[in-house]
C-alpha cells in the first residue's frame, strides 16, 4: 500500500481505508458542486440511453433498435449544431435547462422519432448529394495526409533530424 498513507492511518488509529475513503468522498463532493450538473446531464443524455440502446440491440425485437438509432442520429446533429454555433445557444437565457427539457421530450415522448421524421429526414434527403461529396472529400484529404505522414516517417533524413530536435529538447 501507500507508506505515508499506512503512517498517517497509524499515528491516527484507524483503518487506511477510511482515510482513503474519506479522501475519495470528498473529492467526489467537489467534483458534483463544480460539474454536478454536468455529470447528471451526461447521465441522462448519454450513458441511460446507451444502456437502453445495449438492451434494444441484444432484444429479438427491431422496433426498439430504430428507436434507439433514432435518438443517436438526433443527438448526433444536436451535437453538431451545438459545436458549431455553441457559442449563440449558450447566450440564450437558461438554455441548459431547455437542453433537458428538449432531451426528456426525446426519450420519454419518443420525440426523437417525431423531430427525425418531421424536420431530419427531408432535410437529410434534400442534402445526399452534398453530405456525400463532403465525406468524399474527408476522406480523400485523410488518405492524402496518411499517404504523406507515411512517406515523411519513412525517409531516413526525417527520423534523424525529429531525433535531433527530441534530443535538443
Amino acid at each position: 500500500m501507500i507508506p505515508h498513507l499506512e503512517e498517517t492511518a497509524g499515528k491516527a488509529g484507524v483503518n487506511p481505508g477510511l482515510i482513503l475513503g474519506a479522501a475519495l468522498f470528498v473529492a467526489t463532493v467537489i467534483l458534483l458542486l463544480f460539474q454536478g450538473f454536468e455529470i447528471c446531464v451526461t447521465a441522462f443524455t448519454v450513458i441511460y440511453p446507451g444502456l437502453l440502446s445495449i438492451r434494444a440491440i441484444e432484444s429479438p425485437e427491431k422496433n426498439d433498435d430504430k428507436v434507439w438509432l433514432t435518438y443517436w442520429i438526433v443527438f448526433g446533429f444536436l451535437h453538431v449544431v451545438e459545436t458549431f454555433l455553441g457559442f449563440v445557444l449558450y447566450f440564450v437565457p437558461y438554455y441548459s435547462w431547455l437542453r433537458v427539457a428538449f432531451f426528456v421530450y426525446l426519450i420519454q415522448f419518443n420525440g426523437a422519432e417525431t423531430l427525425y421524421t418531421t424536420v431530419l429526414k427531408d432535410l437529410l434527403a434534400k442534402n445526399k448529394d452534398l453530405i456525400k461529396d463532403l465525406i468524399k472529400r474527408a476522406q480523400d484529404t485523410t488518405s492524402s495526409v496518411a499517404k504523406q505522414a507515411a512517406a515523411a516517417a519513412s525517409d531516413p533524413t526525417n527520423i534523424m533530424k525529429a531525433a535531433q530536435v527530441a534530443s535538443n529538447v
